[in-house]
């Protein structure tokens, strides 16, 4: 049997939105826009980011979208609330630009574990429902 080495091609990465607990995004339109580095399309809190770029692995190609997102997040702690949206990774989609020929098998498995989740202490709370998502830092033309 001949062993073929894959050649792992990263489609797409995808994220949950998170809101923080003051915010609740009720009915929002789907938000779409373009960087250099992926198409990413926000619906239903489900973001997909389409690489347009080759990566062999989820965390190669997370390593650049990833600053994206974290700067997404900051922008809108500071224009609307602090923790107003964040996003945590939930998959990728890789497929196998050379599949083995009949015969012969390989494969890999991607392994997310869940995170920690902290919170702090206050004294007053505020909770508002948003029809809309705030829009990332920079959009491409």
């Amino acid at each position: 049997m001949t062993h073929v080495a894959p050649d792992l091609h990263v489609v797409s990465l995808q994220y949950r939105l998170y809101p923080g607990d003051q915010v609740t995004y009720v009915n929002c339109p789907s938000l779409n826009f373009d960087t250099e580095e992926a198409r990413f399309r926000l619906v239903e809190g489900k973001l997909t980011c389409e690489m347009n770029n080759h990566f062999s692995t989820a965390e190669a190609a997370r390593g650049v979208v990833e600053p994206i997102l974290r700067a997404w997040e900051v922008d809108a702690d500071l224009r609307w609330n602090r923790g107003e949206l964040r996003f945590k990774f939930e998959g990728a989609d890789i497929v196998d630009r050379s599949p083995a020929p009949p015969g012969a098998t390989h494969g890999s498995a991607y392994v997310v574990l869940p995170g920690l989740m902290v919170s702090g202490v206050g004294t007053v709370s505020l909770h508002v429902d948003r029809a809309r998502y705030p829009e990332p830092p920079y959009i491409s033309p």
